[in-house]
């Protein structure tokens, strides 16, 4: 049932919509009445901005809950989860260009783990769950959506939850009308997670995006191979696109099979022992010798009704029809969403950007990303900046109408060396990465570990307001360690007491030679014991 209710007031640490989120989430899992207030009051514009309400309102359809305070500017929520909806799709449109990534941070906790009442399990539409979301998908202060698809869904696969991201529509500020999809699997439970050994890096990548011209895009391309020729960490293969649907594009039919048939072996003369068949397509002879007839007469594989030109060929044709039947999927989703323009002609700001993920050996993932954009034109300043300072990723304002080559260039030097130094300091994640996993460590049994990256100079509040939502809502008990990754020591930390010291704050690990002075150095270790469902 519904327990009593829970009061939250959010003034203090971050106090933003990233609370909000987190707290409605686990709200909603555990069935618990909550009600917050001081929504934003730190803001140059508190309360609830659109993201943050389509959000909320997108997680109320999954949980077929009762929102009371629900509206633009509110400072103040109350939430009455419910057990679930029977429905398997769900659309949602911020009509700007709020952050899709962010609205799915909300709703995924209980897409995943929500399960209606009186369904039956057994079957593969209870299972999975579509949720479509426009709005903007790279976009600032806000996670890209290459992150969630690169990065955060290769963490969530260990605690054994199964989500993938497909790009339909980039959308950039301040116009939005990106589209993005998300399949869901419920689960059944989560697993606790170990996350303590980074490995060596087997894989780099690179996602470039923007609404820039194709030049440009390559100029940054290039750039990155650069900076990483001079200091390499791996080798690096950059897949840009300005829009995911244009790869799509490409040679005819007849261009491919030309492409193709370089490789297609020529028909074989016959002799006494060969076999001949025809081609059902063609109706050309196809000639098989006595040794690849016995194979085909002993073991399961049929023998082929076509010759390998025309193999080649519904292949091709084939793939067409897939990506005409994506297409089609674009422009049903299309259709589903509001046909009245909310853009109010506003013109998209230049925008330049790129996540770069590295995977290693232990399964982690390490990434880094930026964005550059202009600011004239209805784009952010300075100022703004400034007011607003949202730190997952670095943030580099240009005042002008066009990109220099200098920027570009600067852009690719910070977004390799933030990757290079988080390499190097052996963690197994970043902080921003790492906040938005705090919900599933609550609701995970057992133990679980997670090695964060040194603390940034400039302290964000988004993971440690994460971790004291998560343990007041939950009833989970988390604690923060400083640790040398290059000790032996992590290994054997299976005993740590979650317990604070007299101060009240979490007592440091430091190994016999590290002092205090060098704990700004050294990796955090979040342990959690959390309470499973």
């Amino acid at each position: 049932g519904i327990n009593c209710r829970e009061l939250l007031n959010i003034s203090v640490l971050e106090g933003g919509g990233q609370i909000v989120r987190i707290a409605l989430s686990i709200a909603s899992v555990l069935f618990k009445t909550i009600k917050i207030s001081n929504i934003r009051a730190g803001r140059l514009k508190p309360g609830l901005a659109a993201q943050h309400l389509e959000g909320i309102h997108l997680l109320n359809s999954i949980s077929n809950g009762t929102i009371q305070g629900d509206f633009l500017g509110s400072a103040t929520i109350e939430y009455f989860p419910g057990h679930g909806c029977t429905e398997n799709n769900f659309i949602s449109d911020a009509g700007t260009a709020g952050s899709v990534t962010l609205m799915a941070q909300i709703a995924l906790p209980a897409a995943v783990l929500l399960r209606p009442k009186g369904s039956s399990p057994n079957t593969l539409d209870y299972n999975l769950r579509h949720i479509k979301l426009r709005g903007g998908t790279n976009v600032p202060f806000s996670p890209p959506i290459d992150h969630s698809k690169n990065v955060l869904i290769p963490f969530l696969e260990k605690f054994g939850i199964r989500i993938s991201a497909q790009i339909l529509k980039r959308g950039y500020y301040p116009r939005g009308q990106g589209i993005a999809q998300f399949r869901v699997f419920r689960c059944t439970k989560l697993f606790p997670i170990d996350c303590r050994r980074q490995g060596s890096l087997i894989s780099l990548n690179a996602s470039v995006f923007g609404n820039v011209s194709p030049s440009v895009i390559t100029s940054l391309e290039i750039s990155l191979k650069q900076n990483f020729s001079l200091s390499p960490l791996i080798t690096i293969e950059c897949g840009s696109s300005i829009s995911e649907l244009e790869l799509k594009s490409g040679l005819d039919d007849e261009a491919k099979l030309k492409y193709i048939s370089s490789d297609v072996e020529q028909t074989k003369s016959s002799n006494s022992s060969d076999k001949i068949s025809i081609c059902k397509y063609c109706h050309t002879t196809m000639v098989f010798t006595a040794a690849e007839e016995e194979k085909f007469l002993s073991s399961r594989y049929q023998k082929p009704s076509y010759c390998k030109s025309c193999q080649a060929l519904r292949k091709v044709r084939s793939q067409k029809r897939a990506a005409d039947a994506v297409d089609s999927e674009e422009r049903l989703v299309a259709q589903k969403f509001s046909d009245v323009d909310t853009t109010h002609g506003r013109k998209e700001v230049q925008t330049l950007g790129v996540q770069l993920w590295a995977v290693t050996s232990t399964g982690m993932v390490l990434q880094s990303n930026i964005t550059i954009q202009s600011a004239k034109g209805g784009g952010l300043t300075v100022h703004d900046v400034q007011q607003n300072r949202f730190e997952f990723y670095h943030e580099i304002i240009i005042l002008g109408n066009c990109l220099s080559q200098e920027q570009i260039d600067d852009a690719a030097r910070v977004v390799c060396d933030k990757l290079r130094a988080l390499s190097l300091s052996g963690a197994c994640i970043d902080t921003f990465t790492a906040d938005q996993l705090i919900i599933y460590l609550a609701l995970s049994p057992g133990r679980s570990y997670l090695l964060v990256e040194p603390e940034p100079t400039d302290t964000c509040l988004h993971l440690l307001t994460a971790i004291t939502v998560a343990e007041q809502l939950s009833g989970a008990k988390f604690s923060v360690h400083l640790v040398n990754p290059a000790d032996d020591q992590i290994e054997t930390i299976e005993d740590i007491q979650l317990t604070k010291d007299a101060s009240g704050s979490k007592a440091p690990i430091c190994s016999g030679k590290d002092s205090l002075s060098s704990t700004t150095k050294m990796c955090r270790l979040i342990v959690c014991d959390g309470v499973g469902l």
